[in-house]
């Protein structure tokens, strides 16, 4: 079976900003309106077995891989764009995600544009350097609610003893037991900043106001503080300024988000964030939803509106459920549910800010969505052309189940059929796809420049001797 070299870069382009920026745009292969520029084609070639050889790359080897491996590909996604496979509704849906997705995600483009490179300042690498020589030890009581950690903070403050509310209240039963204690002393600079700043700015003794994680809302008691040593600050300076620029970077965001979300007047119904409560569940490791527990009509309420359009519960419990049981967001209290909710419309409402600002014209997105489109016509031209077309005879299974009987004696009758199946469709898919590129290559002008051949074998001829050139000692 051919490898599939094409749909493989395009994969790698839409999931790494920058890969199709090009350097080399010179057109070296042509297929009816479908094109590959030298930079697309040496991007293939580098990752097939010719490339790996010690011999000097050629103009015969390029072409031979040309033919091989991307002509055929490019008769598929000519025929797909024939068909007008780029307007089916299932490209077009898979278009627009991977538009969102390549606009909002973190340091993608509109990233890049609203954060700006943050200065850090010899003083601010000295202050977190002198906090981070000292160690702090910390107690927490742990709940779900605000009003029970409120009604904690106060019976403290009223004299109640901590370690014994924290055996009876926290929800923390690692810690409880020991009376809030945490196990490990606490680095200034090695946990969230937002726990940061309220844990080192506690006097010994003291309670902090609840303060709320993914975990629940927390009441701290800072117990005692005592030094450590650290490596010299020559060492840590750059592992510092880099932790100071990232937590910058982050307040930049959530300051950005927090201006979007009041720009478009993001509202939530805490009925239903309760409701989502009560149809969730945590099993042997996995986190359900069980909407089979909804009413007929509670589905379609609305649990946020924002931007003039609303979240209904039925798309939070869709939202939710697409990642495996065991890897979705724990969902303990209401606050849980509304942060989940918080970062689903942060996405929307980040991807209309980068419409906004017209980020979907930019070069390197247009020149990724248009690599990825190319993919998805290609493949769903050969599901169409190929796949669905191939139709298996059982009785073709049976005559090779018994012919080969011996070969499938260690798995059962069924397993086998299976396995003969697969591999029956597989050959029958190769060889129509292969009369069919035949076929299409003698009714579609296809072109490849020699030139540009030539120029490549060159380059890759260089780069492999370079490769292969030992390093000069110093």
């Amino acid at each position: 079976m051919r490898h599939r070299y094409l749909t493989a870069v395009a994969a790698i382009a839409v999931s790494l900003l920058g890969i199709v920026c090009s350097r080399n745009d010179a057109l070296v292969v042509q297929v009816g309106d479908q094109k590959l520029t030298a930079d697309a084609v040496l991007e293939l070639f580098r990752r097939a077995p010719d490339y790996r050889g010690s011999e000097p790359t050629t103009v015969e080897n390029l072409r031979t891989f040309i033919d091989r491996e991307i002509v055929p590909d490019l008769l598929f996604q000519h025929q797909g764009y024939c068909m007008g496979l780029d307007r089916d509704s299932l490209v077009l849906e898979k278009l627009q995600a991977t538009l969102k997705e390549l606009l909002t995600r973190q340091n993608g483009v509109l990233y890049n544009r609203i954060i700006e490179p943050c200065e850090i300042s010899e003083t601010e690498i000295n202050e977190l350097y002198r906090r981070e020589g000292v160690q702090r030890r910390i107690a927490h009581i742990l709940v779900r609610r605000r009003e029970t950690a409120d009604s904690l903070l106060q019976r403290l403050r009223n004299g109640a003893d901590f370690g014994e509310l924290a055996r009876r209240h926290s929800t923390d039963r690692q810690t409880a037991q020991s009376g809030g204690v945490l196990p490990r002393m606490i680095v200034s600079g090695r946990v969230e900043a937002a726990l940061d700043s309220v844990l080192f700015s506690l006097a010994v003794g003291e309670y902090s106001e609840p303060v709320w994680t993914s975990a629940g809302y927390h009441v701290f008691q800072m117990l005692e503080e005592s030094e450590r040593k650290c490596p010299p600050l020559a060492q840590e300076r750059e592992r510092i300024r880099r932790l100071l620029e990232m937590r910058k970077q982050q307040a930049l965001l959530e300051s950005f988000l927090r201006d979007l979300f009041d720009r478009y007047a993001v509202t939530y119904t805490d009925s239903l964030l309760e409701r989502v409560l009560e149809i969730y569940e945590e099993r042997l490791g996995e986190r359900l939803l069980h909407p089979d527990r909804l009413g007929p009509a509670e589905g379609d309420q609305t649990i946020a509106v924002y931007a003039g359009e609303r979240m209904t519960l039925d798309q939070f419990i869709h939202f939710y459920t697409a990642p495996p049981p065991g890897m979705r967001t724990p969902l303990r209290n209401t606050e849980d549910v509304r942060d989940f909710v918080r970062n689903r419309i942060a996405i929307e409402l980040l991807y209309l800010k980068a419409i906004e600002m017209e980020l979907d014209r930019d070069t390197q997105v247009v020149a990724q969505m248009d690599l990825y489109r190319d993919n998805l016509v290609r493949r769903l031209a050969k599901n169409r052309l190929v796949n669905e077309q191939v139709e298996v005879d059982s009785l073709e299974v049976e005559a090779v189940f018994r012919t080969d009987a011996d070969r499938y004696r260690d798995m059962s009758a069924a397993e086998a059929r299976r396995k003969i199946h697969k591999r029956l469709q597989q050959k029958q898919a190769e060889e129509l796809s292969e009369n069919l590129s035949t076929q299409w290559r003698k009714e579609t002008d296809v072109r490849i420049d020699d030139g540009a051949l030539e120029q490549m074998a060159k380059h890759v001829t260089a780069e492999k001797n370079l490769s292969r050139t030992p390093a000069k000692r110093e």
